[in-house]
């Protein structure tokens, strides 16, 4: 593993930790300076450190025990420009902290500790030492359903518990592993089912009319006029607003860019707020709930241009759809982008 280093101020710069399976070449380098470089400024990534006062330094960056989108897609792009052994690219931040500045407090506002930690020692390895919980069984032929009540996180009622103990000890004639339950839990959550969206509603003894669905549905049926997917399945999408982006005339090979007009469009997913990320246990983090997401989609006449969106989905968007004079429109209301 090796490092580079990006300079954005006197006291702040950026380190990418980079894993390879042989060293590079000179030009291999190079060439990895350019991919790391703002505008193609090789000079502005160098193997120097540029902070020289080593002080109160804090870094700062992902931790080790998944790789990182930004890391995959760096380690494509090396791929495909000649650098085949780069295996992982994991961007942190180096800051030097005045004397006055607590350190404690700074490291707290300046990262996201369900996806970030703090490096105390310069890494040489994506190896993170966490190791992987062992695999054990759940004792539903001694206890019955209600051994699952001792798993933790699991949302299965009365007749889950049931249905999963009629097959593993009916039919298999086993007790299940804790991996399968958690597989299921996932599966066949309201997450991935929509029990409870898609289920019918029973209030004293009296079934409801609708579902929740259909209540989410019902305000496309009313006014479908601005509606782009009318919520298909839990998602759905409106119209946005014309505007302009910098397009290339040829995608795919080199060429200018020319102005463009684009119809933005909303995407919006709806979600019951006690979903549980079975994935985040998986990280050994602490399971939240997207409560709902908006996509910033950008659309050219009948095609969609995946190339030129706003993805921020990989953080939190709290928003209110209006209904204004029979027509659905979307507020969004604040945005944290992690």
């Amino acid at each position: 593993m090796f490092r580079l280093f990006k300079g954005l101020n006197s006291q702040m710069e950026e380190c990418f930790n980079i894993e390879a399976a042989t060293p590079l070449t000179e030009e291999q380098l190079r060439k990895l300076r350019l991919i790391l470089a703002d505008g193609f400024i090789i000079e502005s990534v160098r193997k120097n450190t540029w902070i020289q006062d080593k002080g109160n330094l804090v870094e700062l960056g992902p931790r080790m025990n998944f790789a990182t989108p930004e890391s995959t897609n760096l380690a494509t792009i090396c791929h495909a420009c000649g650098i085949p052994q780069v295996t992982r690219v994991e961007r942190s931040r180096r800051y030097l902290l005045t004397p006055e500045t607590d350190r404690k407090t700074f490291i707290t506002d300046n990262h996201d500790r369900m996806t970030e930690c703090e490096y105390t020692q310069s890494i040489s390895t994506f190896n993170s030492g966490i190791m992987p919980e062992e695999v054990w069984t759940i004792p539903m032929m001694e206890k019955g359903p209600d051994a699952l009540l001792d798993v933790p996180g699991l949302p299965f009622d009365a007749h889950d518990r049931q249905r999963y103990y009629d097959y593993f000890v009916g039919k298999e004639g086993r007790n299940p592993t804790c991996v399968e339950i958690y597989d299921l839990a996932n599966a066949d959550s309201d997450h991935s089912r929509h029990h409870a969206f898609k289920g019918k509603i029973i209030i004293d003894g009296k079934e409801m009319p609708e579902t929740l669905m259909d209540i989410a549905q019902s305000t496309w049926k009313a006014n479908p006029d601005n509606s782009v997917i009318a919520f298909y399945d839990n998602a759905s999408a409106i119209r946005g607003f014309d505007c302009w982006t910098l397009i290339p005339e040829n995608l795919g090979r080199v060429s200018r860019f020319t102005k463009k007009s684009l119809l933005t469009i909303y995407y919006l997913r709806l979600k019951p707020t006690t979903f549980l990320q079975a994935w985040r246990r998986i990280q050994g983090l602490k399971p939240v709930s997207e409560d709902g997401y908006a996509m910033l989609l950008m659309q050219d006449k009948d095609h969609w241009c995946f190339t030129h969106w706003q993805d921020i989905a990989s953080g939190v968007c709290v928003f209110r759809v209006i209904l204004c004079h029979g027509k659905m429109r979307l507020r969004i209301l604040s945005t944290l982008v992690i």
